[in-house]
């Protein structure tokens, strides 16, 4: 899936997880540094990585949050905000060629699993089953 979003981002010059962290920002306003892991299913030391490019391109901004000096927000800059709106329209038609290809039904559903799975109540369901629950 994510191969066939980034050869349709790529015309406007990201790859997804470099769309998808900048868009969840623009959506929500500055986030905390582990929730792009969290709601974009992301592995943190990948999360970590890619923040730390888009720092560098001046897509994204890290400071330090208001009530808890200790968390880090992570706040869309202008740059960012421009990479987001060069590479929407691709995004959206990618999002219409997977749903024509794979069924409208079909895609709702995928849809609607993707942000079950992403969930913290589903994490600690999984982390609340025990480890021989193979057998």
């Amino acid at each position: 899936m994510s191969q066939f979003c980034d050869v349709a981002l790529e015309p406007g010059g990201v790859k997804t997880t470099r769309f998808a962290i900048p868009s969840a920002d623009e959506r929500s306003g500055p986030l905390t540094v582990g929730a792009p892991a969290s709601t974009l299913v992301i592995n943190a030391g990948a999360l970590v990585h890619t923040l730390k490019l888009l720092v560098r391109d001046g897509m994204l901004s890290i400071g330090v949050g208001p009530s808890d000096k200790r968390s880090r927000l992570v706040s869309i800059d202008a740059a960012g905000t421009a990479g987001v709106l060069a590479a929407d329209p691709f995004f959206k038609v990618a999002q219409k060629k997977f749903a024509a290809a794979f069924g409208q039904a079909e895609a709702h559903v995928l849809q609607a699993s993707v942000r079950i799975i992403a969930t913290d109540a589903f994490l600690d369901a999984l982390d609340a089953l025990p480890r021989d629950a193979d057998r």
